[in-house]
């Protein structure tokens, strides 16, 4: 008997599995073990024949040769030709997983590390991760600032909240923002809308922009800066009585530091795609441990006239696509409107 034939005493197609041999045997078995006429006997022990043939049953005892039992690392060949037999499937299954573990220890242990860490937080949308077609494809700021020299692998994050999104979405971003706020996530800028300003200066996380400013004024000129950012002086936050010291916030006649960086008028970001009714820049107390921001501030005052371009050119695009589809819709319009 050939499998072929066993398979369609059983009622079977050739590409049959060991599951359907055996759902398709219990079933033939169920209508033929009750009947006592010779037909159905005969039958029965077709099916029981075919079954036995296609496990293999039906094959006689073959006694292991002399040179099977010679012992080799301490068992016979017999008994290696059954542990590959049957251990093959089992090993592969460990090797694979061995494979799997080790993968993982090596990438944790070779994955660096961001060395710039970037995050908008509040109604602040990225337009360029969004669904574009290849000619509006927009470069993410995390993609600029990897063209920096000195900064090898940026990170740049948005969690957009409030506004018009998903929920959930959005409930993942608050989420997130309450790691950013405990310090455990190294961000060296940050840009936010007003009532993230508010709830983060609140909170004392704002590191005076001072020393940035006046690298960049030093750089580039104080004109030429003003173009993008405007400074904002604002009061630190008071310290709590059983931890104010001398010379603090409180100091009469101390000067008031930079804290943010406003960005909102020059809409420079949007060069990236980023949009949001304010934009503020902040510097977190919580930084990274290279302090690579300023580079990026820089690069992007350089850049200012470019990337100016670029904002020009994506809305110059935009108000011809704007007014071809108004002048279709009227054409459509005028044509559904005749007699």
């Amino acid at each position: 008997m050939t499998n072929r034939e066993a398979l369609e005493i059983l009622g079977l197609g050739t590409k049959a599995n060991s599951h359907e041999i055996e759902a398709r045997y219990g079933r033939l078995i169920k209508g033929y073990a009750k009947r006592i006429d010779e037909p159905g006997k005969a039958e029965l022990e077709r099916i029981n024949a075919a079954y036995r043939h296609l496990k293999g049953d039906d094959k006689p005892f073959v006694p292991p040769k002399a040179s099977d039992r010679r012992v080799v690392f301490g068992k016979s060949v017999y008994q290696w030709r059954n542990i590959i037999h049957y251990g093959w499937r089992p090993f592969i299954a460990i090797a694979l997983a061995l494979a799997l573990v080790i993968s993982i220890i090596v990438t944790v242990l070779t994955n660096k590390q961001p060395d710039l860490q970037l995050a908008a937080i509040g109604a602040i949308v990225d337009v360029g991760s969004s669904s574009l077609t290849q000619d509006q494809k927009i470069e993410s700021l995390g993609d600029y600032a990897a063209k920096i020299e000195t900064i090898e692998k940026p990170v740049f994050e948005v969690l957009t909240i409030g506004g018009d999104i998903d929920p959930e979405m959005e409930m993942a971003a608050i989420t997130k923002r309450m790691i950013y706020m405990s310090g455990s996530q190294p961000t060296d800028l940050m840009l936010l809308d007003q009532s993230h300003v508010d709830l983060f200066h609140e909170e004392g996380f704002f590191e005076p922009f001072d020393d940035y400013w006046e690298r960049l004024v030093a750089k580039h000129g104080e004109e030429r800066v003003l173009r993008l950012f405007t400074p904002v002086r604002l009061a630190p936050r008071e310290p709590e009585e059983e931890n104010a010291t001398t010379g603090g916030a409180g100091t009469p006649g101390a000067e008031v530091p930079i804290y943010i960086l406003d960005a909102t008028e020059s809409g420079i970001f949007e060069a990236f795609g980023i949009y949001g009714r304010e934009v503020f820049l902040m510097k977190p107390s919580f930084g990274g441990e290279k302090d690579l921001g300023f580079d990026l501030l820089d690069r992007i005052v350089a850049d200012q006239d470019e990337l100016f371009e670029r904002i020009r050119v994506r809305e110059e695009a935009a108000r011809i696509a704007e007014e071809q589809a108004a002048a279709e819709n009227r054409a459509a319009g005028e044509s559904t409107a005749e007699p």
